[in-house]
């Protein structure tokens, strides 16, 4: 649990260096996350390590299909950064649909 916790804390960190406003939003995000992979934990090892597998790759196949109806390519195949801001962009988005400045 101390290194996700490290991972998170250098996530927010970093959301923080791009905009203090999106990492305030990401803040319940992961620490929805970190709470999940705690009470996982609390099943042992290879739950955690199974669930964490079966979530990347509905993830991953969600992330192809939604690029597949917009006709675009992925970002992060050119641009690992990429991969680290898109959450962000979400976030973004959401902050526009609902009028909050980011």
């Amino acid at each position: 649990m101390k290194w996700a916790s490290l991972a998170v804390l250098a996530a927010l960190i970093y959301c923080a260096v791009l905009s203090i406003r999106l990492s305030f939003g990401a803040l319940p995000v992961l620490a929805a996350m970190l709470w999940l992979v705690e009470q996982l934990a609390a099943f042992g090892s290879p739950m955690l390590l199974g669930a964490s597998g079966v979530l990347f790759v509905i993830a991953l196949v969600g992330l192809f299909i939604g690029h597949a109806i917009e006709g675009k390519r992925p970002f992060f195949l050119r641009d690992i950064q990429s991969l680290l801001i898109g959450p962000l962009w979400q976030l973004e988005d959401l902050y526009r649909r609902f009028g909050v400045r980011y």
